[in-house]
């Protein structure tokens, strides 16, 4: 979830808490945690060994069957001249794992 929060400084108050809807979307770190992760998969190691260019970075809901309340990314992975799509990968950010990893989007 979003939020923000507005303190106090001096009392450390809480003057204001708001709630946002939906989910934020990704930063750049949760990206390259992503790529990461994807990198130290056994499944899918060569792919970003072999020059595989990471894109992508939408926040997700996860496959069926994973947790409701984790954090999800998915990251695309094209050939190095980017014209082929090698695979569709959901990283779980929360439990730091692949999740699922595609061939297409389907």
């Amino acid at each position: 979830t979003a939020s923000q929060v507005v303190i106090d400084e001096r009392s450390g108050k809480v003057l204001r808490d708001q709630k946002y809807p939906g989910r934020p979307q990704s930063s750049t770190e949760e990206f390259q945690e992503a790529v990461s992760i994807i990198g130290h998969d056994p499944a899918l190691a060569s792919l970003v060994a072999g020059g595989a260019v990471p894109e992508g970075g939408f926040i997700v809901d996860g496959p069926s069957g994973h947790p409701n309340n984790d954090r999800y990314i998915l990251i695309r992975l094209t050939s190095p001249d980017r014209r082929s799509l090698l695979c569709v990968a959901l990283v779980d950010l929360t439990e730091r794992i692949v999740a699922s990893a595609k061939g297409s989007f389907e």
